[in-house]
This record gives structure tokens, sequence and C-alpha cells, in this order.
């Protein structure tokens, strides 16, 4: 993403490039459409104060100014009201990126958060989780000196040293993976549990009792899972879903015409 475009077309492509752009509704059409509306020059201004004020802080502290999509605000609500949560989605869909985001407001809220993150094995921590967390930590806290508490050292390479990091209010977060050995969370005493993709049914199983005593003392404890259901069908997807009902649901623009993606058959579809 360009963050100092040059030119009036530089700065129109990044603020279209910019993902958050189509949930805005911010896309050729709609500018054509206002600028009818409204006049070339004033939409100029208008896009220069959507990339300055809008879409480059977000990228410079998500932290404070990451654009929150609806649905985030309704999986942080069930979240809030539920002991675990399952979000499941296609490739792409920022499921990781709201966890990451949830990760962070959790560590700030409470001093002395513990949270443990688990991906698949120690290489996709690197390259997906672990970049995902660090993207939303406080901008302050990206090149903060470390001292007897703070200790937060991260490279693109090898992800945060030693698998953790800690923020100057004691909040703690341990990466680990689904190759380790379950025992590996024995005697923890954790906020939360953030599974990535399709986490193992003992890990689930054991996942839970190193969060109740925390759900009893601070009102934490929580268990997120979010995966790609590439098989559809596992024991951790049927302890969330078996005997549920369909409590809400919403028009996606991706099958307004009828039609499902590109190259994809009738009835093999996923919503």
């Amino acid at each position: 993403m360009n963050l100092d475009p040059k030119t009036p077309q530089g700065l129109l492509d990044a603020c279209l490039a910019w993902p958050p752009s189509r949930y805005l509704g911010v896309d050729k059409d709609w500018l054509a459409a206002k600028v009818d509306e409204s006049g070339q020059e004033f939409m100029s201004a208008w896009l220069h104060d959507y990339f300055y004020k809008k879409l480059r802080p977000s990228f410079l502290d998500p932290y404070r100014h990451c654009v929150i999509p609806d649905h985030w605000k309704d999986a942080c609500r069930l979240l809030d009201e539920n002991d675990r949560l399952l979000v499941s989605g296609g490739n792409r869909s920022g499921k990781s990126m709201f966890a990451a985001h949830y990760v962070n407001q959790l560590l700030m809220s409470q001093p002395e958060t513990r949270i443990a993150c688990f991906s698949m094995t120690a290489a996709s921590s690197i390259r997906d989780q672990q970049p995902a967390i660090y993207y939303h930590l406080p901008a302050e806290y990206k090149n903060i000196r470390k001292s007897k508490v703070t200790n937060i050292t991260y490279s693109q390479k090898n992800g945060f040293c030693d698998n953790t990091f800690i923020l100057p209010n004691g909040s703690q977060v341990f990466f680990m993976n689904f190759a380790q050995q379950p025992d590996i969370l024995e005697g923890a005493e954790l906020d939360l549990i953030w599974h990535d993709e399709l986490v193992p049914y003992h890990f689930f199983e054991t996942s839970d009792y190193r969060l109740v005593t925390r759900r009893a003392s601070r009102g934490t404890g929580k268990l997120l899972n979010t995966a790609t259901p590439i098989t559809v069908w596992t024991p951790v997807v049927n302890d969330f879903v078996a005997g549920g009902k369909v409590a809400d649901a919403r028009d996606t623009t991706l099958f307004a015409d009828g039609r499902g993606p590109a190259g994809c058959r009738a009835g093999h579809t996923l919503a």
C-alpha cells in the first residue's frame, strides 16, 4: 500500500485498493456518482481527507484507527457474552485479523493478561499469526525499549523473540503450535486461548481447563477458534454447532446475481 502518493491518480488508486473501502462502499461507481452530485473539487478534497484521516492512520496505528466492520463488533459481543466462539470463513475473510485485534484489545484492557496463541506449526505461526498480532499492537510499542517487565522484540524472519512478548502493563502472549504436546499447557492460567485453523480435539479439550481459574476471578477465560472449513465437519465444529439454530442471517453481495463464485458448482458453496 502506497502511504505517500505523489499524484491525484496515486491517491485514488491507494484509496480504491484499501480493502476496507469495499466494506465502506467506496468504489469507482460510487465516486463517479458523487462527482456528478457534488462536483470534482469537492470530491477531490473528500478523497484527500479519506486518505489522510482514515486510511493512512489505519496502517500507521491500527490498534486505534482500524476500521471495525459490523461483524467484528458482533463477534466481540458474542465472545463477551459467552466463554467460547468459533469464527469460520474462507481464506482472506479476515478471521485472523479480527482475532489479532481482539487479542490486543484484551492485552491493553487488563494488566497481567495471559494469552496463548496456537497455530498449526511453528512456521505457520511466524508466517500468519505473529505478524497479525504485531500489526495490531499500539504504534508506540513497536519500537519500545526493554525494561524489567517490557520485552517486545519482533522481526519478519523470526517473529517474536522466544515466541513471546510482554507489554508495559505486564500482559504477555505465548505462541505455541499443534505440533507440540498438549501437556505444554499444564499449569497455565490463561485469560484467552486462540486456536487458529483446525485444532485437534485433544488440544481443544485441554485448553478449556486452563481458562477456568481466570474465568472465575477476572471474568475472562475465553476460547477463540478461527478456521477455514476445509474438512467442513470436525469434532470441534460439532461441539459448537450441533443442535444449534440460525439466530441471524444476512444477504451477501457475493451471490447478489444468484450465482456463486466463478468455477464453483451449485451446492458446493459455503456461506
